[in-house]
C-alpha cells in the first residue's frame, strides 16, 4: 500500500515544479549550439568540425523531441535555422575536402538551393560566378550565429522575435 502513496507524492511534487526549471531545455540546446560556435570562433580543422557539429546535433535531438520545443516554437525556430547553416557549412566544406577544390560555382545545385535561402550570399560570387568556399563557410557560420543570438535574446528576455 505503500507504492502508490509514494507514487502520488512524487507525481505531486512534480506537478508543482517552478516553471523555470523547464527552461532548463533550452539552456541545453543554446549551450549545445553555443559549444559549436566557440570552437568555430577558435579556429577548427575539418574534423574538429565534424566531431563538434555530431557533437551539437544529439545534444540537441533531445530538445526537438521534448515538449518544450513544441511550447517555445520561435526559439526552436532559431535554433534549428541556426543548426541548418552550420550543417550547410559542413557540407561545403566536406566538398572542399572531399573534391579538393577551394571554389564553388553559383550554378551548382547546391549554391542554387543556399542562395534561395540567403540570397545575400549572392555577393560572395566573382563575375566568373564562382565563389571561394573558406568564405561561404564563414558567411553560414555568420547566419548561424546570428539565429542564435536572436534565441540567446529570447531566453534572456531582451527579444521575441
Amino acid at each position: 500500500m505503500r507504492c502508490p502513496t509514494i507514487a502520488l507524492c512524487v507525481l505531486f511534487s512534480i506537478s508543482f515544479l517552478p516553471p523555470n526549471l523547464s527552461a532548463q531545455t533550452r539552456q541545453d540546446a543554446l549551450r549545445a549550439m553555443q559549444a559549436l560556435q566557440t570552437q568555430c570562433e577558435g579556429g577548427i580543422n575539418f574534423d574538429g568540425y565534424a566531431a563538434a557539429l555530431d557533437d551539437a546535433q544529439i545534444k540537441l535531438r533531445e530538445f526537438f523531441d521534448s515538449k518544450e520545443c513544441d511550447r517555445n516554437p520561435d526559439f526552436a525556430d532559431r535554433i534549428e535555422r541556426a543548426l541548418i547553416a552550420y550543417q550547410s557549412a559542413f557540407v561545403l566544406w566536406q566538398g572542399k575536402v572531399d573534391y579538393k577544390q577551394d571554389f564553388v560555382s553559383a550554378d551548382h545545385p547546391t549554391m542554387r538551393m543556399l542562395l534561395d535561402v540567403y540570397p545575400d550570399a549572392g555577393s560572395l560570387f566573382g563575375r566568373d560566378g564562382q565563389a571561394q568556399v573558406r568564405g561561404l563557410v564563414t558567411f553560414l557560420w555568420d547566419k548561424g550565429d546570428a539565429r542564435l543570438n536572436e534565441a540567446k535574446r529570447m531566453i534572456s528576455g531582451k527579444g521575441r522575435r
